[in-house]
């Protein structure tokens, strides 16, 4: 290899490393102030208990979850529910399962 081939080589390197070390520092200061997905409700707090109940009872989330790994031959796929109420409103839903 020549001189000047290992000098790019090099400023290669450098510029990799530069951007992996700024891409790594600025996910670190993101994952601490990320809020998360947002949640928006109309319901009043009872009908959030109740409904929050309903939910773990029913053992919803373990197909309805955005961060959760399934096993595909186990279980049916299904949407994830997060953030739902800020796609639709409590009628709809209402009316989707009724």
């Amino acid at each position: 290899m020549k001189r000047g081939e290992k000098y790019i080589l090099v400023a290669i390197a450098l510029v990799v490393l530069i951007l992996g070390a700024r891409n790594f520092i600025t996910l670190e200061t993101q994952s601490q102030s990320d809020p998360g997905i947002p949640f928006y409700t109309t319901a009043s707090p009872e009908l959030m208990e109740h409904a929050s109940a309903i939910y773990k009872e029913a053992g919803c989330k373990s197909c309805h979850s955005l961060w959760t790994v399934r096993n595909v031959m186990e279980s049916v796929p299904a949407p994830a529910l997060d953030g739902i109420g800020s796609i639709r409103n409590e009628e709809w839903i209402y009316q989707y399962l009724a």
